[in-house]
């Protein structure tokens, strides 16, 4: 059974914000391009996601310098990646979902293999482009790093190529 995405109309978003953030774990609200405010659920990604997930990265291989990769992805390509992340331990991978479709996904993985660096995490999220600048990404950063607050962490690292106004 999957949760249906509530709707609400605009002008309710300050009410419904203290509702979500009291009522809700895990899920956030974010303006749809119907006028109407969207609660996507965030959960840990699975492998049946791993379609929606090439696709989402593929759009950013082809169109920006972000990935630093010169060719898109298939999904099958990305079953060994998704085997490094864990529902615990301080490599997560998490998914926003709008009923049955992932609209985006932020990471934290090995930063580098050296020791010195077993207490950093690498960040990386990638949103739909359909439904950038929405907040979706503010959710997801939100839910990781709550996630990422009880592991044994020192920091936190991004790599952002330029340009790159929305990072």
């Amino acid at each position: 059974h999957r949760p249906r995405p509530r709707t609400y109309r605009r002008g309710h978003q300050d009410a419904l914000a203290r509702w979500a953030t009291d009522e809700l774990s895990g899920r956030g609200l974010f303006p749809g391009n119907t006028g109407l405010v969207v609660i996507a659920a965030v959960r840990p990604a699975r492998r049946g996601d791993l379609a929606q997930l090439a696709a989402i990265y593929n759009h950013y291989v082809e169109h920006s310098a972000a990935t630093f990769d010169t060719e898109p992805c298939s999904a099958e390509s990305r079953s060994a990646w998704l085997e490094t992340f864990s529902d615990d331990g301080p490599f997560r991978l998490l998914v926003a979902t709008d009923a049955d479709r992932v609209i985006g996904w932020a990471s934290s993985s090995r930063y580098r293999a050296h020791p010195a660096f077993v207490q950093t995490v690498e960040v990386g999220i990638y949103i739909d482009p359909e439904i950038r600048a929405q907040g979706v990404g503010s959710l997801l950063y939100g839910a990781l790093f709550e996630e990422l607050r009880s592991e044994t962490l020192h920091l936190a690292v991004a790599g952002i190529a330029l340009p790159n106004d929305a990072s």
